[in-house]
């Protein structure tokens, strides 16, 4: 600030410079500082109420209107006098329901739609990154208001290419630390036959998708659910605000600490069908190898690269050379072969732990950006069917993992069980199946693009196994 200038501090240059930050998240910066402002600064006090230092009398009522007002809505006279702010119903008064009682100027009801927060703050530690936010200034609910929705005449990123097969569901299998009982993964939302999974994507078109995730799911951070161990094990924790949820988290047997960032999730009609983990840091890869022995598992599924945007997305954990060795704890893993594909980088490898010897396949999905969604769903289908035909040859879950463990990695499971319930029985529901993984995994599925991405995926599927027409 020394030396700075009034000039210096333009608005629309302040806002650039934050959207800059915004955009890149994470960002390249773990923190950025408020530091006290120049001399010449003054702060609008007329503007600021009493209880942030100014001098504004302020007036919620009053706040009220003038939001209505700019907003374009208009309120009934009486919308402060029945039941309290909010326009509470009155007993045998006929008086309309709190969704009529704000309407824009076409007299139509306007909607609301908040999405909060999850109560995040308590893993936001001194020194960790952010999943989500590496500047935080503030944070809290954020709504927004629509009467009306313009649709465009297609779905963006829409594109048919590719195809995909589908395997049939596997028998259940139980192991520690995941659901006992497994159910088809329905929880609270309706299933519905492709027709009608079909007919529904076409009348609400994106928008009405994003407005969906942004309703019904929105940002998930386990905050109404035990996550003590990930309190207790920050050191072990890529992220400081992606928890791991107690009831469903793997646990490791014989080492100096039970934790690892990973949790049991159901698969369709099977119990512990996958491991959801975090991309390993460089001095949490023994522990990922000994979850690995542990549970048997013949498949990593990795849908991230090792460095994206000049940031670190994951530590290297496997040797990728032919013929080369690395021990990680008490794991000895040996690079066999490697398959360089356009999308796809299949290595073979031997894992070794005393005279015990067993083979793991790693996959790893290279075109899938952070907080994004493939190029195209048919390299995606083409992915996850690779995966679905070594998974068939292998025992034991199949642990899947990005950077975070929730959003590439969630998008993965969704589709994955979707495509099997709706080969099974002919029906689809996308959102429960989210709201199920949610349970176990904390935060699956961050954007609003993964959710539709979710759907477009499974209806070209649907295509390309006949259940659909190609158009």
């Amino acid at each position: 600030m020394t030396g700075s200038k009034y000039g210096n501090f333009d608005y629309d240059l302040s806002i650039r410079i934050l959207n800059m930050l915004k955009g890149n998240y994470p960002a390249r910066l773990k923190k950025v500082l408020i530091v006290t402002a120049p001399i010449w600064f003054k702060a609008p006090f007329q503007v600021l109420p009493g209880s942030l230092g100014g001098t504004r009398a302020h007036d919620h009522q009053a706040w009220l209107r003038e939001a209505c007002r700019r907003m374009g809505r208009t309120l009934p006279p009486d919308y402060f006098t029945r039941g309290g702010v909010g326009g509470g119903l009155q007993s045998g008064s006929g008086a309309a329901s709190d969704t009529s009682s704000l309407t824009d100027d076409s007299g139509s009801a306007g909607t609301g739609r908040g999405v909060g927060g999850g109560g995040g703050g308590d893993w936001l530690l001194d020194g960790s990154v952010s999943m989500t936010d590496s500047v935080v200034i503030a944070s809290g609910a954020s709504g927004n208001g629509s009467s009306s929705r313009k649709r465009s005449p297609s779905i963006d990123g829409g594109g048919v290419s590719g195809g995909s097969g589908g395997n049939s569901p596997s028998k259940k299998r139980s192991g520690d630390g995941g659901s006992k009982i497994n159910d088809d993964n329905n929880t609270r939302s309706k299933s519905m036959s492709l027709a009608a999974f079909a007919a529904r994507i076409s009348a609400m078109q994106r928008e009405g998708l994003v407005e969906e995730f942004n309703s019904k799911l929105g940002p998930d951070r386990g905050s109404d659910r035990p996550c003590d161990a990930f309190r207790r094990n920050r050191d072990r924790n890529r992220y400081a605000d992606v928890p791991c949820l107690d009831a469903s988290r793997v646990r490791l047997k014989g080492g100096d600490s039970d934790y690892v960032h990973a949790n049991w999730v159901d698969g369709y009609q099977q119990a512990n069908a996958y491991i959801c983990t975090q991309g390993p840091l460089p001095h949490t890869v023994p522990d990922f190898w000994s979850m690995v022995w542990q549970n048997n598992v013949g498949v990593i599924v990795m849908t991230t690269r090792l460095v994206e945007g000049r940031r670190t997305k994951c530590a290297l954990y496997w040797p990728k050379s032919p013929g080369e060795s690395q021990t990680y704890g008490d794991v000895t893993v040996t690079c066999q072969s490697v398959d360089d594909q356009e999308d796809l980088v299949t290595t073979e490898l031997t894992i070794t732990q005393r005279d015990s010897c067993r083979s793991v396949t790693h996959l790893q999905f290279t075109s899938w950006p952070d907080f994004g969604i493939p190029h195209a769903a048919g390299s995606f289908l083409k992915f996850l069917d690779q995966v679905r035909s070594v998974a068939k040859e292998r025992r034991g879950p199949v642990l899947v993992h990005c950077s975070a463990g929730i959003g590439r990695t969630g998008t993965f499971l969704t589709v994955d069980i979707a495509m099997r319930r709706l080969v099974d029985t002919g029906e689809v529901d996308l959102l429960g199946t989210v709201l199920k993984l949610r349970e176990q995994r904390a935060g699956s599925i961050q954007t609003a693009e993964q959710y539709v991405f979710c759907h477009l995926a499974l209806l070209e599927f649907a295509a390309n196994i006949g259940l659909l027409p190609p158009e």
